[in-house]
């Protein structure tokens, strides 16, 4: 289980590899992302931060990837020759695929990943606890993405909160 010192250290690498550096192509196994996956092409990595255990990485179009490792995520970069065949022996863990001329960058099992628009989330005075917090415990109150109802249901025993235009099942 990935704590925050790995993950701090993790985020390190992925920057090393990443910041800078144009995106060739996304590929999101998460389907209400797909759609700003694809602003991300020709986008570069403006930085790469952690906080906790969640891991940011900003791109120089205002989109973040928000990703929290929970128990098993993490994120993978490989020389772009060796690409294929890793994606092939990790390809049901993969979430998203981040590549670039060099690199790809995989995101492995994680399920709570989010692509966030810094505008819109700044427009609406967000800070880290803000985003972190964008759907949690707001029941009611108006999505920062789309000013529609936050909704709550149970999913075993536990609340789980969500935007139901931003966040279709």
């Amino acid at each position: 289980m990935p704590e925050g010192p790995e993950v701090r250290r993790e985020a390190r690498g992925r920057a090393a590899a990443l910041v800078g550096v144009p995106i060739e192509r996304i590929d999101c196994r998460v389907p209400r992302l797909a759609g700003g996956a694809r602003r991300l092409r020709g986008a570069r990595v403006a930085g790469v931060t952690s906080r906790g255990k969640a891991m940011l990485i900003a791109y120089d179009v205002g989109l973040t990837d928000f990703s929290h490792h929970q128990l098993y995520g993490s994120w993978h970069v490989v020389p772009r020759p060796r690409a294929a065949t890793w994606l092939v022996a990790h390809a049901p863990s993969v979430r998203v695929r981040v590549a670039t001329p060099r690199h790809a960058a995989m995101l492995l099992s994680a399920t709570a990943i989010e692509l966030l628009d810094a505008r819109a989330l700044r427009a609406a005075g967000a800070d880290f606890a803000t985003l972190r917090f964008a759907a949690y415990g707001r029941e009611g109150d108006g999505c920062y993405g789309c000013g529609g109802p936050i909704r709550r249901t149970d999913a075993a025993g536990r609340d789980v909160y969500f935007c139901p235009r931003c966040q279709p099942a």
